[in-house]
């Protein structure tokens, strides 16, 4: 089974989004995905992803986890990416906008990393160019400076997860010992789907297509049979009588 976040946690996250959040007509996937942020390897924050609003558009919904020694730790809705085509936009929990990104840009496939799936490109009015690096198929680097009560603390609110087998990211030159966020929902056994895709993406350019057609084409007129005066019958009975021989030479002695 694909990990998931529990649905009682889940549950209790929907109970903390804002009314003004909450009016954008906000529908919940069955199964719900997302990621997990680590700093310096410890969670600091909570994404749910795979949510629309009443008029299809992508959100994703950030929850900030709090733990100071005069209140009790608890999970707060801080900001709601609203994603429409490849432009997503970041919101605070008042709908204030204070960020913007490109998603799906320049993608590079090499060595199990999708880099540049995505950039921040604007943060408080200002220009910046931030970006965005998947990894599929490599453990998450310094496992072993992951706390059990940091994993205790991820198993609480998942189903299924198994951090030695997942896909993270990093966002740009920052080292994953830093800031990482690990993906809740797909696992590094799905990495033969990335490896797929991106070749189907090469054989459904229009140019590759062609390609093979006319690679189909010439095997088969180089292995098809004719008769000349000066070809061979192969033994064929319908070629003897000038006819054109079978195309699985069934006819052929």
């Amino acid at each position: 089974m694909r990990p998931q976040f529990k649905e009682k946690f889940v549950k209790g996250l929907k109970e903390k989004i804002p009314s003004k959040i909450l009016d954008l007509g906000l529908e919940f996937p069955k199964k719900h995905s997302g990621f997990i942020r680590l700093a310096k390897f410890k969670p600091t924050d909570v994404y749910l992803d795979k949510i629309k609003t009443s008029k299809g558009e992508r959100v994703l919904l950030k929850f900030q986890y709090r733990d100071f020694h005069y209140v009790n730790p608890a999970y707060v809705l801080t900001h709601i990416y609203i994603a429409k085509g490849d432009n997503e936009c970041r919101y605070d929990s008042r709908m204030n906008l204070d960020s913007k990104y490109l998603l799906n840009q320049n993608r590079i496939i090499e060595d199990g990393e999708i880099k540049n799936c995505g950039y921040k490109v604007e943060s408080l009015g200002k220009e910046v160019k931030t970006s965005y690096t998947i990894v599929v198929g490599k453990p998450v680097p310094s496992l072993e400076s992951v706390s059990t009560k940091s994993i205790q603390q991820i198993d609480e609110i998942t189903d299924n997860y198994d951090i030695n087998n997942t896909w993270w990211l990093y966002r740009g030159d920052c080292k994953p010992d830093k800031d990482m966020y690990l993906c809740i929902g797909p696992t590094r056994r799905d990495t033969y789907l990335l490896t797929w895709w991106s070749w189907l993406r090469v054989v459904l350019r229009p140019w590759f297509v062609v390609f093979i057609v006319i690679g189909i084409i010439l095997m088969m007129f180089l292995s098809s049979c004719g008769t000349t005066k000066n070809t061979s019958t192969h033994n064929c009975e319908l070629m003897k009588n000038g006819q054109k021989c079978l195309p699985d030479h069934s006819c052929c002695e």
